[in-house]
């Protein structure tokens, strides 16, 4: 599932296609037939649009863009060699992401036509966590996609070439399950597939900041609260945990004060999903 910026909406995926819900109401607005099992999707920042992830097996897999208020289809399905495992727009909504697993590559489309703009193949994308995203949109000058892969690696892509920024080991062994980039763009929090906890990394600097926390629980997915202040895992175990990062971080990462009205607030507004953790 997925909440739209203006907490109106909420996209689900289901095994048929897609439902999208008033988030007051409580009530089904749009009903769409995605032909096969929905394992991800995401609404674009306006909340005009939202797009879903179809996964016809293994070796097939599409996305598909529709407008919000009607279901109707508007852009797609693009068809991609693989199951598609994550989806994300970018943050002005023009482009839009996707992985693919068969293809082992990373591709960017124009989200008003379907245009691919960017294809980067080689990336190293995990295969044994197939319903997590390790993707990431900076918002900044030249739009920038930090991307989890195998390898104990994160990449830096610039979008717009389709060329590598940046690339740095996170750990010694384990793929990077998934990310979460801080709404002031000073830091990723990352997890793998193995042991190695959660660790936080300096985007500019690519060097690990703070503690690393551990969990005794499976982890299924990170996001990040919108002050940077909290951190919020997902659990195989059904339990949603947070964690206060005042402690974790330095104070030059995070607000150095932060009250406790804010932290219900944002608490409120968690939305766990299948296919990742997000905060809205």
């Amino acid at each position: 599932m997925s909440v739209s910026r203006d907490c109106k909406w909420i996209v689900c995926g289901t095994f048929e296609g897609a439902s999208v819900w008033d988030a007051k109401t409580q009530e089904k607005a749009i009903e769409v037939e995605g032909g096969s099992f929905v394992n991800t999707v995401d609404i674009s920042p306006d909340s005009t649009r939202f797009a879903t992830c179809t996964e016809a097996s293994h070796e097939k897999g599409s996305i598909t863009i529709w407008n919000t208020l009607t279901g109707e289809r508007l852009v797609g399905p693009l068809q991609h060699v693989g199951a598609v495992r994550g989806i994300k727009f970018s943050p002005n909504g023009e482009r839009i992401a996707t992985v693919c697993q068969a293809e082992n590559s990373l591709h960017v489309f124009d989200s008003h036509n379907g245009g691919q703009l960017v294809k980067i193949n080689g990336i190293g994308f995990s295969y044994g966590w197939s319903s997590t995203t390790p993707l990431a949109w900076s918002p900044s000058n030249r739009e920038q996609i930090f991307l989890g892969s195998g390898n104990s690696k994160i990449m830096s892509f610039d979008v717009s070439t389709g060329s590598e920024l940046a690339e740095w080991q996170v750990h010694n062994a384990g793929d990077v399950v998934s990310i979460a980039l801080a709404a002031n763009r000073k830091f990723l929090a990352t997890f793998t597939g193995n042991s190695a906890g959660i660790s936080f990394w300096d985007t500019s600097t690519h060097s690990q900041i703070g503690s690393v926390i551990q969990d005794s629980q499976r982890i299924w997915s990170i996001a990040l609260s919108p002050d940077c202040s909290y951190l919020a895992t997902g659990g195989f175990n059904g339990n949603i945990t947070i964690r206060n990062l005042s402690n974790v971080l330095p104070h030059s990462y995070i607000p150095s004060l932060v009250s406790i009205c804010a932290f219900t607030m944002f608490a409120r507004r968690i939305s766990y999903t299948f296919s990742s953790l997000s905060w809205h």
